[in-house]
């Protein structure tokens, strides 16, 4: 028998310079010393440390903890066997400490954080005094002959409350599984993290790459789908893609909003968070669902075949992008959208020029999907939109301007019709609808149906009329369902129509560019008294709001003169139609 001789403990300071407790165990045969770890964050179920309050150390001294060691639990081991670890331990939860919660044995009378730090140090005294390394003495205990050291977890992405950033779940995890050794896991660990480094970096900048309350990184990311998609690129980048796996502790008691309301706030770092954001048990498992779902590690890899496209017409008569994508799994196509009029912050189609369609063929965007794109893209996994996303914009196209990168070289049009048709071909790949699976990719958890908003008076350069300002709108957004809003939406553009009709003639019911009437009518206010009008009619008062796409650009006299032309398509307007930006937002 091994009997301890002496027990002291000591106030130091931890990792994160907060006080814990260092125990000193001495036996006949040396000195055996342990530290208490302490979390950020204490989960509901777990035991009670001691902390002192009041202002030293901001509340977290120990010296309370560390007293109770020496004047209760120390002269009442003297003496005992450092073997018998399962039976002190007993000892001291429930005979010296012996308080309970609704959990069970708690520590609450001396501190969890004074009992573990002498069992931590009984433990190594116990491991010398049968002349074991550590780690066979714990699996002696454990019970388990055939002891295995475990995958280790590496903790690289910091949330919650070990970190500043938005994320509510606090760590994002690596487990490489796949390691033949614990060596080799912790290569795999190191070599992710550092990648992870260089990823973030490249995304967000250096000043992104500072690290969180346990060592991971945390950059002012905006949703947990995110940092999933930052860690899946660094893992790949560190070519383990085959032998890493995902984990999370969500730790939600922190953000658990308490027993009377009992949600979840995903926003809880922010005081004055959303209802919205604050969501119930069962849309907390759905959002973890998600991010289960969500770790393409863990899919069967659906690669691109072949992609193809072609030059079709729009809905206007003009050309655009069809883009076919094959996969072993089927075909899926897509088609480019185009509006009349282009922001000049917007990405840069590319149209051919010349007289063959008005200028406006697509043909050069066609040849770069063909001949630059496809061959670039065969044999990359579909579920990963956001690479090659990313691939196509920065890599393969590269341009930039002062808004930043405007696919310039390629073709906005080409970039996005096989985005689309990729988009189309990862939603088969996971088995899931395509808004679901658009979803996944936005971080939306619990993904709903938008308002629908209705162009229904044209001006612009999608009508012949005066009116500057391009779409005004109804917004049903009283409505109880999509279905109910497109009811709305259909019955005001009837009765929109009856109301023009009825004050100026039927000629004036002429559409615009996109669908929404065109009546030459005179200014921005009798648009808008003409909707009014229409949406009483139907009966949608109190149901309907209205809404416009301004299109200011498209009536800006440039940057020399700096005004907004409320008469632009006449090309002899008067000086008085141009206007300020202070004006127009007047």
């Amino acid at each position: 028998m091994v009997s301890i001789v002496s027990i002291k403990a000591r106030q130091i300071f931890d990792s994160r310079g907060n006080p814990t407790v260092e125990v000193d165990l001495v036996t006949e045969l040396g000195e055996y010393r342990a530290a208490v770890p302490s979390g950020a964050s204490t989960g509901e179920f777990e035991a009670l440390e001691m902390r002192d309050g009041g202002k030293d150390y901001m509340g977290k001294g120990v010296l309370n903890a560390v007293r109770n060691v020496n004047e209760i639990i120390a002269p009442a081991l003297i003496g005992k066997d450092v073997t018998k670890q399962a039976e002190i331990d007993r000892f001291m939860v429930e005979e010296l400490d012996g308080t309970q919660n609704e959990w069970g044995w708690c520590k609450k009378k001396l501190g969890a954080n004074a009992i573990l730090g002498v069992s931590l140090a009984l433990c190594r005294a116990g491991a010398a005094a049968k002349k074991q390394p550590l780690w066979q003495h714990i699996a002696d205990l454990a019970g388990n002959p055939t002891p295995c050291l475990p995958v280790p977890s590496f903790n690289i992405i910091n949330g919650g409350s070990h970190a500043g950033n938005k994320l509510a779940m606090q760590e994002f995890m690596i487990l490489p599984v796949g390691a033949t050794s614990f060596t080799e896991a912790m290569k795999i660990g190191s070599e992710v993290y550092h990648n992870l480094k260089k990823v973030i970096k490249g995304r967000y900048g250096l000043d992104a790459t500072a690290v969180g309350d346990e060592g991971g990184f945390a950059p002012n990311i905006q949703s947990n789908g995110e940092a999933i998609d930052l860690i899946e690129e660094a893992i790949k980048a560190a070519g383990y893609t085959d032998k890493v796996r995902l984990g999370m502790d969500v730790a939600a008691s922190e953000f658990y909003t308490g027993a009377e309301d009992a949600r979840y706030n995903l926003d809880f770092k922010n005081e004055n968070a959303a209802d919205s954001e604050k969501i119930s048990a069962d849309k907390l498992q759905e959002v973890l669902k998600f991010l289960k779902t969500s770790n393409s590690l863990s899919t069967t890899m659906v690669s691109i075949v072949s992609i193809k496209a072609r030059q079709i017409f729009d809905s206007r008569g003009n050309p655009t992008v069809e883009v076919d994508l094959v996969t072993e799994l089927g075909e899926y196509r897509a088609a480019v959208p185009s509006g009349a009029s282009t922001g000049e912050f917007e990405a840069l189609e590319m149209r051919d020029g010349g007289k063959d369609y008005m200028g406006k063929g697509v043909l050069n965007a066609v040849r770069n999907v063909n001949e630059i794109i496809a061959p670039a893209l065969i044999g990359k996994d579909v579920t990963k939109q956001a690479e090659i996303d990313r691939f196509m914009v920065e890599e393969l196209d590269g341009t930039q301007n002062e808004w930043g990168w405007c696919k310039k070289k390629l073709g906005a049009n080409a970039i996005l019709g096989v985005s689309l048709a990729l988009c189309r071909a990862g939603a088969a790949a996971k088995k899931q609808p395509l808004w679901q699976h658009i979803a996944d990719l936005a971080g939306n958890p619990t993904p709903c149906l938008p308002v629908p908003s209705f162009n229904i008076i044209n001006g612009g350069s999608h009508a012949g009329n005066k009116l500057a300002m391009q779409e005004f709108m109804i917004l049903p957004v009283g409505a109880t369902s999509f279905t109910e809003a497109m009811k709305i939406g259909s019955e005001v553009y009837h009765n929109l129509k009856k109301v023009i009709k009825g004050r100026y003639g039927l000629d004036a019911t002429a559409v615009g560019d996109e669908g929404g009437f065109a009546p030459n009518i005179q200014s921005n206010g009798e648009a808008i008294d003409l909707i009014e009008e229409a949406i009483k009619a139907a009966g949608y008062t109190d149901k309907v709001r209205l809404g416009m796409d301004v299109a200011a650009s498209e009536f800006y006299t440039g940057a020399e003169d700096a005004r907004y032309n409320l008469d632009f398509k006449n090309e002899n307007a008067a000086d008085s139609e141009k206007i300020s930006a202070d004006k127009l937002q007047e």
